[in-house]
């Protein structure tokens, strides 16, 4: 089952992948003196666990077609995503972006919409409508980990 987690980058890499993917960022910035902010280590844990993997590899798709599919989103502004190998990371910033464009699709008329009360619904016409109700779900999750990562200055990691 997929996870969603907010916390250091340290938190999920060894020091060597660390310095990779800064590296990697300060060249993607332009900026060799990069650092990622400290953030709020206390903020740091589970946003989303135990998400079904069809929902999740669907959701995910969505965010491949826009560029931004991505296993580590860091608390900085740029475009794109950047290739470390076996991950890859792009901005939380870029990833929220991306989110808000996907709400006309997803039928997700304000951020604000409480998406929870879809829950409760038993009977759905169909599959793809209890699909569609779930990437809505999935959409929140997303949203409210990248806000949450915002917030703290902390890394969004997406465990597949």
């Amino acid at each position: 089952m997929a996870e969603i987690e907010v916390g250091t980058l340290p938190d999920r890499l060894d020091d060597d992948e660390v310095e990779l993917v800064l590296e990697k960022t300060r060249k993607q910035l332009g900026n060799p003196a990069f650092e990622l902010p400290e953030g709020d280590p206390g903020a740091a844990g589970n946003v989303g666990e135990d998400i079904d993997e069809v929902v999740f590899a669907e959701f995910v798709d969505r965010l491949e077609v826009a560029d931004m599919g991505c296993e580590y989103y860091l608390p900085v502004s740029f475009e794109g995503k950047i290739d470390c190998g076996d991950y890859c990371v792009g901005s939380v910033f870029t990833l929220v972006a991306v989110l808000e464009e996907m709400m006309d699709e997803l039928d997700i008329e304000d951020v604000d919409d409480d998406l929870d009360e879809e829950l409760d619904e038993d009977d759905y016409a169909s599959d793809l409508e209890r699909l569609q109700v779930q990437q809505r779900l999935l959409w929140r999750i997303f949203y409210d980990a990248a806000s949450e990562a915002i917030d703290t200055e902390l890394c969004l990691f997406v465990v597949s």
